[in-house]
């Protein structure tokens, strides 16, 4: 209660008197896209506001005439006259620069910094290549200091010295719990539908709970004035995209991935075989994933909108085979299916509102279902008359549920500060693991694992931006939630604050702090080359998880150039980690081999140089950290390094437009070794005891540095003077560096996997209608 006392006497004493008029309106490009976080200047009284992540804006104005200076790095700039006696509403509409098409041009660095915020626009996610040539989302991030890639390929993120699991992930507003096709290979997000994607590493608003190291608030597009169609082929998969937009109200939009490795392979069309036709061996596998995004957008004026997007999608790995097997010292005949299923499904409800007096009403509802599934069935026959003899059944599942709702309210209050609030309600059903296994040969069934869990939680939450003075803009806000589980309840008080000044034109100084919890924790497993997560809510037995971070830094742009800094620092604690024991464990009790209660620190700075305009663009990132843990059960209660933590991160791009049509591209990555346990002797099999290893230590090696060099050329053209069509060419770890995926030892020898040496591969787009 205190903190709330505290937000409202900081917000009265800059609350000033009601202005004469207020103007409020959305800004658009002249295709029809609300345009993110343009800059709208009053340059007769002084002021200025940024629109939000959605093109609205409100401005207070003495009533009298004010001029208008619309400015944003991917439009041109537009000024414009406005007399408002009364509380107006505007819309504002900015053309394409004159640029080449294929040119991106990056939100300033001393702009993000001002906001609080990282922006990757969604031209940016598309134009950079990774595994196998696919434009990744996830991939993409970690070309931004302070975010760091997980194991080679996969689509995981580790944000300054956080877990995996500690990044919230949003799409059009609406949680999203798993973040990967394929088994980790691919990024759940379709690039193609990407308007841009808002990155939180240090202070988020309030308004974004259960994320303790990220927030990634994904935009989706909400299209143009114009159809828009295109299909491409890739090397690992194909897809789609159709969009509309009808008598200027109705928007649609239809896009879908699939792959067809299955079909390349030929399994798709395999199948078992009568046995008594059988001769010899038969084994085949299936890997294949398919998601398919649709949204529908209804605007009956320009401050109303209604939008309902779906998303399904689902992942399978598995492996068929039959022919003869030994068990329990008898030959049979049998038939296997072994495999990972993994469905992931959401349906989001958005409706906002603007009114005239620059009051804005946002509620967003969704249904997220996540279901893992581990499946197993093995027929067993009689070797010559192929008769049945019994069945082995084994299932292991985790799935979560979430319902949830979400208001948000905002205004401008007077001409120096902006509040917003509201709630968020949700309700969740989580099953972190059960099982079954059902033994027709032996007659035996068993039930493994644990119960499902219902769970609630609320949440209250408050933000204000305050203008303090003309350079020095404070950001302040409050979280309280309350959840309540099967066997307990836990609350929690979030207070968070960023002070962002304007040293001087183009340089930016920040400094803020936040308070973070979050629900949920992430089991993650690998099984080869397939990850596998399992979502854990807290109990009596696991708490929410905690951390705090300080965080600030400096950005601008170098006097008389195009070439941009920015520096920051952080030192972040944790606590309520939770850790499963590297030693092999049972599958029907994972949890039990789980420690909990951890602590973690990770400290470390930041340095981005980037140069965004021209024909030749580059950008450098450099990330120094340390990420460490604690547990009492581990380690002789001892800090470890975290699996993660690399002390050097280094990602450097150069990127060169040739003309309109050609855009080359090269990457190179360099990181310093991850952390590993390594045992520091072993003792052979001997007539009395089987050999063993001595440990002593946990993450007390590192794998060797990870280097990559990546290059792509992308050409766009004309197919026989008809549509727009896009080729791109691309070879990954050009010079064959042998990465680390996994390390062990075998015989009291250390061996070292790697998973590639150079991968090439091409994808096409066809551009049939292009808005």
């Amino acid at each position: 209660m205190r903190y709330l006392l505290l937000l409202f006497f900081i917000s009265t004493a800059f609350f000033s008197a009601a202005q004469q008029a207020k103007i409020t309106g959305v800004v658009r490009s002249s295709a029809g896209k609300h345009i993110p976080y343009a800059l709208i200047a009053d340059t007769v009284n002084n002021k200025g506001v940024y629109a939000d992540n959605s093109g609205f804006f409100v401005l207070n104005t003495p009533g009298a005439t004010s001029v208008l200076k619309i400015s944003h790095v991917s439009y041109a700039p537009k000024s414009m006259s406005i007399e408002a006696r009364r509380d107006t509403f505007i819309t504002i509409v900015l053309e394409n620069l004159e640029i080449p098409e294929v040119l991106i041009r990056g939100t300033s660095l001393s702009k993000q910094a001002m906001l609080g915020l990282n922006i990757m626009e969604g031209k940016m996610v598309r134009n950079v290549p990774n595994f196998f040539g696919e434009p990744d989302l996830i991939k993409t991030m970690t070309i931004l200091p302070g975010i760091s890639a997980g194991l080679d390929l996969y689509s995981g993120m580790y944000v300054r010295g956080g877990n995996r699991d500690q990044n919230l992930f949003l799409v059009d507003g609406a949680r999203y719990y798993t973040t990967s096709h394929a088994g980790g290979y691919l990024s759940l997000f379709n690039p193609d539908i990407i308007d841009h994607v808002d990155v939180y590493k240090g202070v988020a608003p309030a308004r974004y709970g259960d994320g303790l190291s990220s927030v990634v608030d994904v935009k989706l597009t909400n299209g143009g004035t114009k159809p828009r169609m295109n299909v491409d082929i890739g090397t690992l998969r194909s897809g789609f995209l159709l969009e509309s937009r009808g008598d200027k109200k109705f928007y649609g939009m239809l896009a879908g991935r699939f792959s067809y490795i299955n079909l390349i392979t030929g399994s798709a069309t395999k199948k078992f075989i009568d046995f008594s036709q059988l001769d010899g061996e038969r084994e085949f596998y299936k890997f294949s994933f398919w998601d398919v995004d649709g949204k529908i957008g209804y605007t009956p004026t320009l401050r109303t909108s209604v939008t309902l997007g779906v998303h399904l999608g689902s992942d399978e790995d598995a492996a068929y085979r039959q022919g003869s097997l030994v068990t329990d010292g008898v030959n049979r005949k049998v038939k296997d299916q072994n495999g990972t299923y993994i469905d992931n499904h959401n349906a989001t409800l958005n409706i906002r509102h603007l009114f005239q007096s620059g009051l804005s009403i946002k509620s967003t509802s969704w249904f997220t279902y996540y279901n893992l599934k581990m499946l197993s069935i093995r027929d067993y026959f009689h070797p010559e008359s192929y008769e049945p003899q019994g069945t082995v059944h084994y299932q292991r599942s985790s799935f979560i549920q979430d319902l949830s709702s979400k208001i948000e309210i905002s205004k401008l209050l007077g001409s120096n500060h902006y509040v917003s609030g509201g709630v968020q309600l949700s309700s969740f059903l989580t099953t972190p693991m059960t099982g079954f296994e059902e033994d027709g040969l032996n007659h035996t069934d068993s039930i493994f694992g644990y119960d499902t869990r219902n769970s609630l939680e609320a949440a209250f939450f408050a933000d204000d931006n305050i203008r303090l003075g003309s350079k020095t803009t404070m950001k302040i806000g409050l979280r309280a939630s309350w959840l309540n589980t099967t066997d307990t309840s836990y609350h929690e008080i979030e207070p968070r604050v960023m002070l962002a000044h304007e040293l001087f034109p183009g340089w930016t100084l920040k400094a803020g702090y936040a308070r973070t919890s979050q629900p949920f924790s992430t089991l993650l497993q690998m099984y080869g080359y397939f990850e596998e997560e399992s979502w854990l809510l807290a109990n009596s037995k696991y708490k929410p998880q905690r951390a705090g971070q300080f965080s600030g830094g400096v950005s601008g742009a170098f006097p008389g150039t195009s070439i941009e800094v920015s520096v920051e620092g952080y030192y972040k604690t944790m606590s309520n980690l939770l850790f499963l024991d590297p030693v092999a464990y049972e599958q029907k009790s994972v949890f039990d081999y789980m420690h909990k209660n951890g602590e973690g620190q990770a400290y470390g700075s930041e340095l981005m140089l980037k140069n965004s305009n021209g024909k030749l663009q580059w950008s450098v990132a450099y990330t120094l950290s340390w990420s460490k843990r604690k547990f009492a059960t581990l380690n002789q209660g001892k800090w470890f390094n975290a699996s993660f933590d690399r002390r050097h991160d280094v990602n450097i791009g150069l990127h060169y437009f040739s003309g309109k049509k050609n855009t080359w591209n090269i990457n190179y990555m360099y990181q310093s070794g991850r952390p590993y346990t390594m045992p520091k002797g072993y003792f052979g099999k001997t007539n009395f005891y089987n050999g063993f290893y001595v440990m002593e230590g946990l993450n007390n090696a590192r794998t060797p540095e990870y280097q990559r060099f990546d290059i792509s050329y992308k050409r766009k053209g004309k197919m026989f003077g008809g549509p727009t069509f896009e080729l791109t060419l691309a070879v990954m770890n050009l010079f064959g560096h042998k990465n680390p995926f996994n390390m062990y030892v075998r015989n009291g020898n250390l061996y070292m996997t790697y998973w590639y040496l150079v991968l090439p591969s091409a994808n096409f787009k066809l551009y049939l209608f292009k808005n």
